[in-house]
């Protein structure tokens, strides 16, 4: 009982540590990426989650219209199709099936940059690669477990 209540109290000190920063939120914030060889640094509305490197944008899509970003579209692929060119990383992948257009960047939280990879779609909304490749399912997935 004595370790539970341990391994409880330093569960709480660890979550309220985490919950005290500012480790997420929405702001009007830098992001900065390279557009060929120029560094681009651009001010627009985002939310992010720095711990998990999540950013996805708002405000970004036509008044009244979905934008691409918010979809809850599901995309069936092969592994086969993700993994075939071992020098595309499959997150650039997934993102270019979705029509969009996958890119390394850096996101200010008001203190600090971090790294992340976002899909820019042609709607010019935005969400990290690693929340687009939770909406696919792979069709030949192994059984085996």
């Amino acid at each position: 009982m004595k370790a539970l209540f341990t391994l409880f109290f330093i569960f709480f000190l660890l979550s309220f540590k985490v919950f005290a920063a500012k480790d997420f939120g929405c702001i009007d914030g830098k992001i900065r990426f390279n557009d060929g060889k120029i560094e681009k640094v651009v001010t627009e509305s985002y939310c992010y989650d720095s711990i998990l490197r999540k950013i996805y944008s708002i405000g970004r899509c036509k008044p009244n219209a979905k934008c691409m970003a918010d979809t809850e579209q599901v995309i069936v692929l092969k592994k086969s199709e993700i993994l075939a060119d071992p020098k595309v990383a499959p997150g650039f992948k997934i993102c270019e099936k979705f029509q969009g257009q996958a890119q390394v960047i850096e996101f200010w939280d008001g203190s600090k940059w971090f790294k992340a990879a976002r899909c820019l779609f042609g709607d010019a909304s935005y969400i990290d690669i690693l929340t687009l490749a939770k909406k696919v399912k792979f069709s030949d997935a192994s059984a085996k477990k």
